[in-house]
């Protein structure tokens, strides 16, 4: 497949040569350092998973001296884990020479990715939405580059600048961590398998079941208070004072409750709708999802309510969907991470499956979870 580069030449009928580049000095202080570019200008370009990948090098390219130093624009998103960040600090020119003096280039397909190639620099390269011999590092060695890319043997890249989901999100963290490591010649064992990333587990979210909680608001959390769990209208009542909220039920709530600048929306959860709750929030202006839980109802219940949508929430197939998305599982080795949390009864939970240790809660949870082993 031909590079992009080369497409360009022969349409412009013009031989491909090297770029000359002129940098301007930067005072880095550290001796030995890699550079992490990650701005991506378009959605199919941004990897979800970097926070990962830095916490899986920073030990061991700290016990080798090796720093790690982010460039980019000032907008962009600053990591942890890094040693300095010179996003918006540097021009252009000051950027090509903190990569000129850089052991390492990490980052997605884009300018710095180029310029590393040009002076030499090992590169590790990540693509999402298009082949990597497209867009490969041109000027360098093969035994310097490591491109990594999604699976694209049965499902070939989108050439999109938006994919819902991103496929660059399918390359695990420990490989582009474990690619930095080999280019480096640094040993180190790995423990880290990545199992699966939800979609849903990068969301802030307090799912709040209302028994024996003093609750404390987070800024930035979504509030959802599980009604379907626990029922308790004392609860519901307290919170809505202080914050608007989405609420879960799975039962009828007196019109008095139905303040539209306090609840976001009601996902209301049953095998069949009361018609008067469903009129009354609407009424007042307030969002409804209405899932039936018994497939033999559904149709009843979309003629009873014809100018709502009604959408299925079968459990068991939900469960069994997602036990072929995950595949096997060791949950003696599972570990899992979320930023959603569950506070009941005055504890916290990153999930309902840490909650109740049911397995069936787990595959529930999954899109909201990322499951690994360490």
């Amino acid at each position: 497949m031909s590079h992009l580069i080369e497409e360009y030449a022969k349409s412009c009928g013009v031989e491909i040569g090297k770029p000359i580049i002129k940098e301007h000095f930067y005072p880095v202080v550290h001796d030995k350092y890699i550079t992490l570019h990650t701005d991506a200008k378009d959605q199919a370009r941004e990897y979800a998973h970097w926070n990962i990948v830095l916490q899986l090098l920073k030990q061991p390219l700290s016990e080798a001296g090796i720093k790690i130093i982010q460039i980019g624009g000032e907008k962009y998103e600053k990591h942890p884990f890094v040693d300095e960040v010179l996003n918006g600090s540097c021009s252009f020119k000051n950027t090509f020479y903190v990569i000129k003096k850089s052991l390492l280039h990490l980052g997605i397909n884009s300018l710095p990715v180029h310029i590393a190639s040009v002076y030499g620099k090992k590169i590790v390269n990540i693509f999402g939405n298009l082949y990597p011999e497209c867009a490969r590092p041109y000027w360098s060695k093969e035994e310097d580059v490591v491109n990594l890319c999604p699976d694209f043997s049965e499902r070939k890249p989108s050439f999109s600048v938006q994919e819902h989901p991103k496929r660059i999100d399918e390359i695990k963290p420990e490989d582009i961590a474990n690619s930095v490591l080999k280019l480096l010649n640094i040993d180190h064992n790995q423990k880290f398998e990545s199992l699966y990333y939800g979609s849903e587990y990068k969301k802030r979210s307090i799912q709040i079941i209302p028994e024996g909680n003093t609750i404390k608001f987070q800024d930035g959390f979504n509030v959802n208070l599980r009604m379907d769990k626990f029922y308790s209208l004392e609860a519901l009542s307290k919170i809505i004072q202080q914050k608007k909220i989405e609420i879960t039920t799975d039962k009828p709530i007196p019109k008095e409750f139905l303040i539209k600048e306090k609840i976001q929306c009601i996902n209301y959860i049953t095998d069949s709708f009361d018609v008067n709750f469903v009129e009354a929030a609407t009424k007042k202006g307030i969002t409804m999802m209405l899932l039936c839980t018994d497939k033999s109802k559904i149709k009843e219940e979309r003629f009873k309510i014809f100018d709502q949508k009604i959408y299925p929430y079968h459990k068991k197939d939900m469960i069994k969907e997602n036990k072929k998305k995950i595949g096997k599982v060791d949950f003696d080795r599972l570990k899992i991470l979320s930023t959603r949390k569950i506070l009941c009864n005055g504890k916290e939970y990153s999930s309902f499956y840490e909650m109740t240790g049911k397995k069936d809660d787990f595959f529930l949870d999954l899109d909201w979870l990322m499951c690994y082993y360490s």
